[in-house]
């Protein structure tokens, strides 16, 4: 009777060693799970971090950009009524003008032809300026497209960073930058005259 008692012992033994290991392997699979998903966790925190960080940046660029273009909307305003005020008083010495001397008629048509042709050379310097700055935003755009597609191809490809190449991304803008630069020494109302003709 003993034997047989503690042949059964020896089973149970076996049996809930066999079990505890199950057990173990089990809570090691659970704890490596739940490892995993911690980690992907934090690296979506760290994207969703980020791309808040970057919704916020162009929200705040959005903003200055409507600041900016009111701002040249108010100087296109003083310019053309600055531009009222030379033509009036531009009528005003042509009817000086054709008071005071005889052939007023002949001085009247070269000054209006002299103003006439300087109207047309300096739209033709504006509209050739306008359409510069429109290409060059029309660069920058594309640049900033193309990027925003490599990072959301990416994302969708499941690389797990929004890191942004940025030497890739410099040297694909610092051209562009340049030539802002320089077109916003031309003059802000040339180059708002160029974002609303292009719209």
């Amino acid at each position: 009777m003993g034997c047989a008692v503690s042949k059964r012992c020896d089973e149970l033994r076996e049996e809930t060693r066999a079990l505890r290991a199950k057990i173990h392997a089990l809570e090691g699979e659970v704890w490596e799970a739940r490892r995993e998903r911690d980690r992907e966790a934090r690296a979506r925190g760290r994207r969703e971090a980020a791309f808040t960080a970057k919704k916020v940046e162009w929200r705040r660029e959005s903003q200055r950009h409507r600041e900016e273009v009111g701002e040249l909307q108010k100087r296109l305003g003083e310019e053309a009524a600055r531009r009222r005020a030379l033509e009036e008083e531009y009528n005003s010495a042509i009817e000086a003008a054709a008071g005071n001397s005889g052939g007023g008629d002949w001085v009247a048509r070269e000054l209006q032809r002299a103003s006439a042709w300087a109207l047309v050379e300096q739209m033709k310097a504006e509209q050739a300026q306008r359409e510069q700055a429109v290409e060059k935003w029309k660069q920058l755009y594309l640049a900033i497209k193309a990027e925003l597609d490599a990072l959301i191809l990416r994302t969708k490809q499941g690389e797990g960073h929004l890191t942004l190449s940025h030497s890739c991304m410099d040297d694909m803008l610092t051209p562009c930058k340049e030539q802002l630069e320089l077109d916003a020494l031309l003059g802000p109302r040339e180059l708002f005259l160029a974002l609303v003709s292009d719209r």
